[in-house]
């Protein structure tokens, strides 16, 4: 018996097979991981460009011939990567009062960011399961990959309450030219040209001969577009509102020390001598919850207010508000308006809450408590409003969070 065949014995050439392969797909996961850490880089404040095609080519290749279940292991790994460094920021919330929920931080930050790495899961896995079972060339395939992305990016931005933080077009954010696009697709629209046109690359390099250089000038000719449509915009002439002077106030009070019942005079004196300093302004604005009370019930306070307002000045400001309901008080995260005789114009509540910041959800089956001080759990609002103000344009507003949601700032009304 040669050498050869007494190790085929020993050492079965399927095992081998099975190793060769289970180690190629770990590589994949690898490369995975890797290319979503590379993501965080693509937005601001680093806003790397070059970064974006690298990140998305990467995945489109390592998701090449898997099967279903291979790719969402693939694109949960991305996931795992892109959110694991992406959203470490919300481990601050926990150490706010960190004797209580310091602990927490890096379980709960970990489980989120594996619960939002099923999103990219379920777009790498329906792209290779559609591709796997057809032919198709390089562009489809590419549009195909960004279809599949963009629908994932939609619903991670609604399933629930949704969480649509880092979309893939807001890699463009600090690029005016090419972010214009949305003005005309919106966010997910930007997302699924950004994605489209990252992974051209990487179907360049998996293609040959001609259409090698089809899908290369593809690329370049995405890019070219983009910035020339952008740029045209730049230059026309759009219609400018009426200038403001907005005066913003920022008191920095410290979110351990906000709602601490001594501390309140101070808090609203310290915003007041801010809002009353040399300068013209046509609207103040004070910060979410600025006042640490229930301005409606609070007369002095409104006289005070009124006091530091000129006619024709308008104060917008963050304050809780409660209403009382057949099931007990409801409470709500609100701006409201007041003008210079101390009577509120007019009011918007925030309707997207933050999961056990403002509220806990599933309370009846979670004993978690709120990870902050405060009023007992927020209602959420009716949804977006624009707010009509004396003398100033139309007024969207939105709270803190609510920013990072596409389409909810401004009501069906405009």
């Amino acid at each position: 018996m040669d050498q050869r065949a007494a190790f085929d014995q020993v050492v079965k050439p399927e095992i081998l097979n099975r190793i060769a392969l289970r180690h190629r797909f770990l590589s994949r996961m690898t490369l995975g991981f890797a290319a979503g850490a590379m993501t965080v880089l693509t937005f601001p404040p680093f806003s790397i460009l070059l970064l974006v095609p690298v990140a998305y080519s990467a995945l489109f290749v390592g998701l090449r011939d898997l099967s279903f279940g291979r790719a969402f292991l693939v694109g949960w790994a991305f996931g795992l990567g892109q959110f694991g460094f992406g959203i470490w920021w919300i481990a601050e919330s926990f150490y706010v009062e960190a004797e209580r929920f310091g602990t927490m931080a890096i379980p709960a930050v970990g489980g989120l960011s594996a619960g939002l790495a099923i999103f990219p899961a379920i777009a790498a896995a329906l792209f290779a399961e559609i591709a796997r079972r057809g032919a198709m060339g390089s562009l489809l395939a590419c549009l195909l990959f960004a279809t599949s992305w963009t629908v994932a990016e939609w619903l991670r931005g609604h399933v629930l309450t949704g969480f649509p933080w880092n979309l893939a077009g807001y890699a463009l954010v600090d690029y005016a030219a090419l972010r214009q696009t949305a003005a005309w697709v919106g966010s997910y629209g930007l997302s699924f040209l950004t994605v489209f046109v990252a992974v051209l690359p990487g179907a360049a390099a998996m293609a040959s001969g001609r259409q090698r250089l089809t899908v290369s000038l593809m690329a370049l000719a995405g890019i070219a577009t983009m910035w020339a449509v952008g740029t045209l915009r730049l230059q026309s002439d759009a219609q400018q509102p009426p200038g403001v002077d907005l005066r913003i106030v920022q008191g920095n009070i410290p979110q351990e020390e906000k709602w601490a019942p001594e501390n309140r005079e101070g808090t609203f004196a310290r915003y007041l001598e801010l809002s009353t300093r040399r300068g013209d302004f046509d609207v103040l604005l004070w910060p979410e919850t600025a006042f640490p009370g229930f301005l409606d019930e609070d007369t002095e306070a409104r006289d005070r207010i009124a006091a530091a307002l000129t006619e024709g000045r308008v104060l917008l400001t963050g304050v809780p508000d409660r209403v009382p309901s057949e099931d007990g008080t409801r409470y709500f995260n609100t701006v409201q308006a007041f003008g210079a005789t101390g009577r509120i114009l007019t009011g918007y509540a925030k309707h997207h809450l933050v999961p056990f910041g403002e509220y806990v959800p599933f309370r009846g089956w979670l004993p978690i408590e709120r990870l902050t001080a405060g009023l007992g759990d927020f209602t959420p609002g009716p949804g977006p409003r624009t707010l009509a103000l004396p003398g100033v344009p139309l007024v969207a507003v939105a709270i803190c969070y609510e920013i990072i949601f596409p389409g909810h700032v401004v009501d069906d009304l405009f």
